[in-house]
């Protein structure tokens, strides 16, 4: 009969396990239970988690021994039991050959170095356990860890423990599961499975974890692969194939944010996937449902790549009123360039054109900083906290995709302050649009707010080849014959005409 105690309160529940190879009735007579005292144990438990699991944590159990001298015994080793549902192993340590295992003949723990041992006096122990949990370990259910004090007369004094026994999940658990997998392109748009869009960099996001357990493997026990589908004709019949294009190790605490790079050439649409592999452990499980894992528990997803930049065609204000006049009408819209200047106003209509190969992007946001408005720190610099965002509609006018919003840059009306834009736009596969950042070296346009001034001729003078200016009016007592003060111009010679002029808004 083995028989194991749990102390509660007062009371000490001894559960008792019988085995026979032959069925029938038992019946105990003359059962006797004899206890000794001055044979003490602690156990602390320092860890979050309710179980043990190859997770590369190195857990740490602190216990203390002691054999009183009224028992007559000394102190002769001091273990920690781990039971389970069908087996047992221990942790150890002597005075003579330090730290060992015992009864662990598959593995399952590894005894850290960092273990050590402090005596507190005679016949008092205080051990730091610490160890880490391999793969090997099959799952269970509970698990009970015991602190043992062995005396050199046999006696085992076990009078502290602890039950792992988690509410969800195994307290050994070595299956695990790919979920909360996610695909984005590189501008980061969350992209379907089923139809994905991006050029040949991906983002990839999901959790790697032990079964119904919220706790990774360690991650260099498992790798992540991606792979590309592939044929091949084996007489009358086409296999399919996968091709490796992308191979990482696990990530701390399971969670993954991926840059995948497909290759040069990637390009066209193919079919990939995404799965664990290499695990030392148990059983690699396939992701949920939801995402149809196929045989080999990968998820696969259908991706179209385009390597093509989105192009920004010009950027154009409005010339006349909001509300005004047909927007369509190419004639109401004129080009805005660097060193350019514009009338401010409430409400500053501005188009956006953009073309792209095959398919032209479907939104696109203008960055706007109005001198006047926006520079908060009154430093004359257009900087990125600044800027301000302002949305556009698509007008779809065009085979190009052509945007339209507007923006209030009132606040430079007779101050001939600085405007500042730059446009962020991407296309399906997250390319992105040139269409500068934040600051004035960097942006897409910056120019001018001024109110409309015509320009004006001031002056205007004809010189001949000898620098001699012809009088504009024929002075009184003009001399006889023809010259500068007649205006008279003679065929065959050279003149300047030397104009004056200005204007408020530059030529």
């Amino acid at each position: 009969i083995n028989s194991q105690s749990q102390a509660s309160g007062s009371q000490a529940f001894i559960p008792l396990v019988t085995t026979s190879p032959h069925g029938g009735k038992i019946t105990l007579a003359n059962l006797e239970i004899i206890t000794q005292s001055g044979y003490e144990s602690t156990l602390t438990w320092n860890s979050l988690a309710n179980g043990l699991y190859q997770n590369g944590e190195i857990y740490h159990i602190t216990t203390t021994h002691e054999v009183k001298a009224s028992t007559g015994a000394s102190l002769e080793t001091c273990r920690i039991q781990f039971k389970g549902s069908e087996s047992s192993l221990y942790l150890g340590y002597d005075f003579s050959s330090g730290f060992f295992k015992l009864g662990d003949d598959d593995n399952y723990l590894s005894l850290h170095p960092s273990s050590s041992a402090s005596p507190l006096g005679s016949n008092i122990m205080e051990i730091d356990w610490k160890f880490t949990v391999n793969s090997a370990w099959d799952d269970e259910e509970k698990v009970v860890i015991l602190s043992e004090t062995l005396a050199d007369n046999g006696v085992i004094g076990m009078l502290s423990g602890i039950l792992l026994e988690p509410d969800v999940g195994n307290a050994v658990e070595n299956d695990i599961i790919l979920t909360d997998f996610k695909l984005f392109n590189s501008a980061g748009a969350e992209q379907q499975l089923e139809q994905a869009y991006s050029n040949q960099v991906l983002k990839l996001k999901g959790n790697v974890s032990f079964e119904n357990v919220d706790i990774s493997p360690s991650p260099t026990s498992y790798n992540i692969v991606v792979e590309e589908r592939g044929f091949e004709t084996d007489g009358e019949f086409t296999n399919i194939t996968w091709t490796e294009v992308a191979n990482t190790s696990g990530f701390i605490a399971g969670m993954f944010d991926w840059n995948v790079n497909l290759g040069l050439f990637a390009s066209g649409a193919d079919t990939y996937r995404i799965r664990l592999s290499n695990y030392d452990g148990g059983d690699i499980l396939c992701p949920p449902v939801e995402y149809q894992p196929d045989a080999d528990c990968g998820i696969q997803f259908n991706l179209e790549i385009d390597i093509l930049d989105p192009n920004l065609l010009s950027f154009e204000l409005y010339k006349r009123n909001s509300g005004e006049g047909d927007i369509n009408l190419d004639d109401n819209w004129r080009p805005v360039y660097d060193d350019s200047w514009a009338t401010p106003k409430l409400q500053q209509d501005f188009r956006l054109t953009v073309s792209d190969i095959p398919t032209p992007p479907e939104s696109a946001v203008l960055h706007v900083w109005v001198q006047n408005d926006h520079d908060t720190n009154t430093n004359g610099l257009a900087e990125e906290s600044e800027y301000i965002q302002i949305p556009t509609t698509n007008s779809g006018i065009s085979e190009n995709a052509t945007f339209i919003g507007t923006y209030n840059d009132m606040a430079n009306s007779g101050l001939k302050g600085i405007v500042s834009v730059w446009v962020e736009c991407y296309d399906l596969a997250g390319n992105s649009v040139d269409g500068g950042g934040p600051g004035f070296e960097n942006d897409y346009v910056t120019y001018v707010s001024m109110e409309l001034e015509y320009p004006t001729i001031k002056s205007l003078n004809i010189e001949n080849s000898f620098g001699e200016q012809m009088i504009s009016s024929i002075p009184t007592n003009a001399p006889d014959g023809v010259g500068i003060w007649n205006q008279t111009m003679f065929a065959g010679n050279e003149y300047n005409i030397i104009i004056d002029a200005e204007d408020g808004n530059g030529w």
